[in-house]
């Protein structure tokens, strides 16, 4: 039996950010349904300059490999919500296993692959009811 999912909130922004920028895009506009804005980062950097124009309630998904030398996702996450008060929601998306799921910063870890119903409920924008028919 399939969870149905009941959409409870919608915060104004959602910050994407994958390297892979077609694969952020393309689950952006599966995303526009529950959120006003959806933006995507390809690169920490711009991100971060995403961040910095202040969008409030904004949510974050975060990849966590950007390649060798770069900060992993999980860092990043940490240090986006101390720099950024408006952050409500920090997911990590990763396919990595044996992720902590008690990391500073993080409220929820998406396991790839996973139903997108999950992501949705970390984010907080609907619940899910398993016991629907």
């Amino acid at each position: 039996m399939e969870p149905q999912l009941h959409t409870t909130i919608q915060s104004p922004t959602l910050l994407l950010v994958q390297k892979q920028g077609s694969a952020a895009r393309a689950l952006g506009r599966f995303l526009t349904g529950y959120y006003r804005e959806v933006l995507v980062a390809e690169t920490p950097e711009a991100a971060e300059a995403l961040l910095d124009e202040e969008r409030v309630a904004t949510d974050v998904v975060c990849g966590q490999d950007f390649g060798p030398g770069r900060p992993l996702g999980q860092d990043l996450l940490a240090g986006w919500r101390r720099q950024h008060p408006g952050i409500r929601r920090a997911v990590l998306a990763t396919g990595a296993e044996g992720v902590p799921d008690n990391i500073e910063g993080v409220d929820g870890i998406y396991q790839k692959p996973a139903p997108l119903s999950q992501l949705l409920h970390l984010l907080g924008v609907c619940s899910l009811d398993s016991s629907a028919a």
